[in-house]
C-alpha cells in the first residue's frame, strides 16, 4: 500500500488513520525514524528494538578474562612436577 501526505510548516506529517489503526499507533506512540538508502523510514520502537536483537542475535558472549585466566591456571597447576618444598622456596 502507498499513501501521500505532505510536511507541514513545523516539519510534521500526518500518518493516516488507516496506517496508524492497524499497526496500534496512537496519541504519543513513539516512532524510531531512519533513513535508510536514501528513504525515511519510520518503525515502531518494538520493532526497532526487535531489528537490533536479529543483529546481535548470533553473537555470543565473550568469555570473561578472569574465567579464561583461572582455567589456564588450573591446568598449568595440573602439568606442574611440584619437587620438594626446599625447590619451591629457592633454598
Amino acid at each position: 500500500m502507498r499513501w501521500t501526505t505532505t510536511v507541514d510548516q513545523n516539519g510534521r506529517v500526518l500518518i493516516p488513520a488507516s496506517v496508524r489503526r492497524p499497526l496500534g499507533l496512537r496519541h504519543g506512540s513513539e516512532l524510531s525514524v531512519t533513513i535508510e538508502d536514501g528513504r525515511v523510514v519510520l518503525a515502531t520502537t518494538t520493532q526497532a528494538w526487535g531489528a537490533v536483537q536479529n543483529l546481535f542475535r548470533d553473537v555470543q558472549p565473550p568469555v570473561p578474562v578472569v574465567d579464561s585466566l583461572l582455567d589456564e591456571r588450573r591446568t598449568d597447576a595440573r602439568h606442574e612436577d611440584v619437587g620438594d618444598v626446599d625447590d619451591l622456596l629457592g633454598a
